[in-house]
């Protein structure tokens, strides 16, 4: 009888670069493609357009005259780089701010998105080819975006006084609106009662936002009128306020919304 033996060599490869059904190349890092992917969105958010081609944000800002756009938050936390035979593609959410001018004055718009950035690895000349925003589910979580309670109370009580320091109407970009709110000169506005009585906050781990759902009640009136006579106008409802983790770890209050 004879015996046979069969000699496997087993090649042992670093899970790690085993990514997509391919390979990292040598050298590269998903710590500079997560990089390479935070340049181009702060490129794009320099744009002066509502909806930019080859970046992934886009609003509608009816009436536009000007156009700004602001990135916010911490758009490289928990974007996921895959690799396939020297190709890369990372996917993550990121935070902007549409700010624009109309006829009628300042408004603003928080766009929340998912993009997806793709490219080759050069080494050194290695850059984002394209860059797009996908529609496709991402749940990835992003780690230190929470703000307590009482840092996110702070700031909305700020934001409010800070919208009823306005002597015109509407109030300035982030303030509350409706498509009825007035257009009025020297007028004073003043809150009815604490917009924080009954409310909710909700912390989105995908995208760092912090979401605010409260009711509230302003009261418009003629800078001559006394206090004591009812108030030219009232502007009330459920309000949406939502807020982001600020680089030096304060609550930044990005928009007060009335919710129709």
């Amino acid at each position: 009888m004879r015996l046979c033996v069969a000699v496997v060599l087993l090649i042992f490869v670093p899970t790690e670069l085993i990514l997509l059904g391919g390979f990292r190349p040598q050298g590269a890092s998903d710590e500079v493609i997560v990089r390479l992917a935070v340049d181009k969105l702060r490129l794009c958010a320099s744009e002066i357009v509502p909806a930019p081609a080859n970046c992934p944000q886009g609003a509608e800002a009816p009436g536009a005259q000007t156009v700004r756009w602001e990135l916010v938050g911490d758009p490289g936390d928990a974007v996921v780089v895959k690799w396939r035979h020297g190709s890369f593609r990372a996917t993550g959410k990121a935070v902007m701010v549409l700010h624009y001018d109309t006829a009628l004055g300042g408004d603003r718009t928080v766009v929340p998105f998912t993009f997806i950035a793709t490219g080759s690895w050069r080494g050194g000349d290695t850059r984002i080819e394209y860059m797009e925003h996908i529609d496709a589910g991402f749940e990835e979580e992003k780690h230190g975006f929470e703000l307590s309670r009482t840092a996110v109370a702070e700031a909305i009580r700020a934001g409010f006084a800070l919208c009823t320091e306005a002597r015109s109407s509407p109030m300035p970009a982030g303030c509350p609106r409706t498509t009825h709110t007035p257009v009025y000169r020297d007028v004073d506005w003043s809150l009815n009662a604490d917009p924080l009585i009954n409310w909710d906050m909700r912390q989105d781990e995908t995208t760092g936002l912090v979401v605010v759902l409260g009711n509230y009640s302003l009261a418009l009136r003629n800078r001559e009128e006394v206090s004591a006579r009812p108030p030219h106008y009232t502007l009330s409802g459920a309000y949406q306020a939502m807020l982001i983790r600020a680089e030096d770890g304060s609550a930044r209050l990005l928009e007060i919304k009335h919710l129709a």
